[in-house]
């Protein structure tokens, strides 16, 4: 497969630093010319809003790097509610879990339908509030061309999950992933990924690929990317944390290179892995797999 065709980027999710994850991005991979496409909700409805910046959305769509924009009304708790109900087995709620997988199927509708689509090779997809720190993205990128290169997240148990923030692959094997023409199936998928997104998406991997595809975890979080969150959470990252408390946004995005301090990502990924056990894993529960059969039994969409 060659690689060095265009790779299109989906960036999905609300607003929140889309402008600057496309700006840093663009500089990145010029090589690869990429290609942006947004789907991004007008509002951000999900639990974990963030406070003191924000894109200006009216940016997007007219930068030459900008290919495809969609914009649409965010659903609440109580559309789910109604038709899957409110659990979920994670921090975030249900229709911003909903939301990351509808946002990236019609992005793939859109792009499946593109005349063009032959150009591109590869899909990345990230996160509106990710901010790749490391300068080396390109060359990890290209570590295997056939394979899915997935997020690795530290702070996740190994059996049985996959992190949803970052996931690169030729475009076939994307719209593969995720893909769909019903929202039963995205209903179904969550349902057997015990309503939590990491599990979701391993359900999703696991079920619509061949068995012999590489699934690689080399995009390492606190290495090559940080979630932003604003405020900063304790658990972040020193120098970041410190950006984020003093305003600095496009520093943190446009310029990490000048305040990166690499210790500090090793200690913080020593102490993930470190406090992380298989006991803090819900889904060993019994009492949760009791709640998900009782919900499976009385909400039916």
């Amino acid at each position: 497969m060659n690689s060095s065709r265009r790779i299109a980027i989906f960036v999905s999710g609300p607003v929140r630093y889309a402008g600057l994850v496309q700006t840093r991005l663009s500089a990145l991979l010029a090589e690869r010319n990429p290609a942006f496409f947004f789907h991004l909700w007008k509002s951000d409805l999900g639990n974990k809003q963030r406070q003191g910046f924000e894109s200006d959305w009216r940016e997007l769509p007219p930068r030459a790097e900008t290919k495809v924009c969609l914009f649409h009304d965010p659903y609440d708790e109580d559309f789910y509610a109604k038709r899957i109900g409110k659990e979920v087995n994670t921090h975030s709620t249900v229709n911003a879990v909903m939301g990351m997988f509808l946002g990236l199927a019609q992005l793939c509708a859109v792009f499946r339908a593109l005349p063009d689509r032959a150009t591109f090779s590869h899909v990345l997809r990230v996160r509106s509030d990710c901010a790749f720190t490391s300068d080396d993205l390109a060359s990890v990128l290209a570590r295997d061309a056939e394979a899915v290169l997935l997020a690795r997240d530290v702070g996740l148990p190994k059996e049985g999950w996959v992190s949803d923030h970052v996931l690169y692959a030729p475009a076939e094997t994307f719209l593969k992933i995720f893909s769909i023409e019903r929202v039963e199936e995205l209903y179904e998928a969550f349902d057997r990924g015990q309503r939590n997104p990491e599990k979701t998406l391993k359900h999703l991997l696991d079920t619509r690929l061949p068995a012999e595809t590489r699934v690689l975890e080399v995009i390492e979080r606190y290495r090559h990317y940080h979630l932003v969150y604003a405020p900063p959470r304790p658990t972040d990252v020193p120098w970041t944390r410190e950006l984020i408390e003093q305003g600095r946004f496009e520093d943190l995005f446009l310029r990490p290179g000048a305040f990166r301090r690499a210790e500090e990502e090793v200690a913080v990924c020593a102490d993930q892995a470190q406090n992380w056990s298989a006991a803090r894993d819900p889904f060993r529960n019994p009492w949760m797999n009791q709640l998900r059969r009782l919900r499976q039994r009385f909400f039916r969409p």
